[in-house]
């Protein structure tokens, strides 16, 4: 079996070093989306590198999140793993529901696509030894993707919980809050950058559910 990973919005592999759940892991990196792409349809391309003809799990980022639980509508992943992201659109913070609703988002500033890396840092959470490998990453970032997939957020109307899906989440996430389900996998003391900060916890959850699948097949 392989692992898809996926990353979050303005990020890329490098989010995942430290993943290590006992199977190859495979990145997905970004693509350039299209005029007037939709999230389903953008899915869909990215998706066309995953070999479906063995069992494959997917982990998803943020952002990347979202990518995989729209993935789950024409593939069938053993499971899905969605670290600091969404599962619907309820699970959003209020802001992007109300950027969607409103039709806000040609207003935004254009600063709001390319954040200090310091707000960032501290709207994140991340540790201070983590906050090189975070502003590198935001170096990096594409401003015209960033745009695009902060509508794609804000006009986001997923509404399915899927079984498949098995969320992980920070307690102290500020970006996405931490949704008040009982089947969320909560990390106390950690943020949205938990990924990077609280990495060998978030692999042992993920192996922990494996195992369990494993066992009950």
């Amino acid at each position: 079996m392989k692992a898809y990973t996926i990353s979050g919005l303005g990020a890329d592999e490098r989010v995942f070093q430290k993943l290590d759940i006992g199977y190859e892991t495979i990145h997905l990196s970004w693509i350039k989306p299209k005029n007037r792409e939709t999230l389903g349809a953008y899915a869909k391309r990215l998706a066309e590198r995953i070999d479906q003809s063995e069992p494959f799990v997917l982990i998803g980022v943020s952002f990347g999140g979202m990518i995989a639980t729209e993935i789950c509508d024409f593939l069938k992943p053993q499971k899905v793993f969605l670290i600091s992201s969404a599962q619907t659109r309820r699970d959003l913070n209020t802001i992007f529901r109300l950027v969607g609703r409103t039709g806000l988002f040609p207003l935004l500033p254009t600063s709001f696509f390319n954040p200090k890396p310091e707000h960032v840092a501290k709207i994140f959470g991340i540790l201070p030894k983590n906050k090189p490998l975070l502003f590198e990453i935001l170096k990096d970032s594409d401003r015209s993707f960033a745009q695009w997939a902060v509508h794609q957020i804000a006009n986001w109307k997923n509404t399915t919980l899927r079984p498949e899906i098995v969320m992980i989440h920070g307690a102290d996430d500020l970006v996405i809050s931490c949704p008040k389900r009982p089947d969320v996998l909560t990390l106390e003391n950690t943020g949205h950058a938990m990924i990077i900060d609280r990495a060998s916890d978030i692999n042992l959850l993920i192996k922990n559910v494996l195992n369990t699948q494993e066992h009950n097949l």
